[in-house]
């Protein structure tokens, strides 16, 4: 999941992570654990609110599980 420009960023990566998912910013900042107005800045790229790069590291990490979940989820629905 390494970024080639600047729109690939982190918080392009969550914003689309969540739309993908069809997931509410509240939803997913469940899921991570943090607050909906953290993620919230994430997204948004506020500089005064970002991660630092180890809990970037482990929000994409986090984000890696919850796709699986998610994705099994979807299987056994259009099973």
């Amino acid at each position: 999941m390494t970024p080639d420009t600047p729109e690939q960023g982190f918080p392009f990566v969550l914003t689309r992570f969540r739309k993908d998912y069809g997931l509410t910013q509240q939803q997913l900042a469940n899921r991570l654990e943090i607050a909906r107005n953290t993620l919230k800045a994430w997204e948004k790229g506020d500089p005064r609110r970002q991660p630092h790069v180890l809990t970037k590291e482990g929000a994409l990490a986090r984000l890696e599980w919850i796709s699986l979940e998610l994705d099994q989820i979807n299987q056994k629905a259009t099973v």
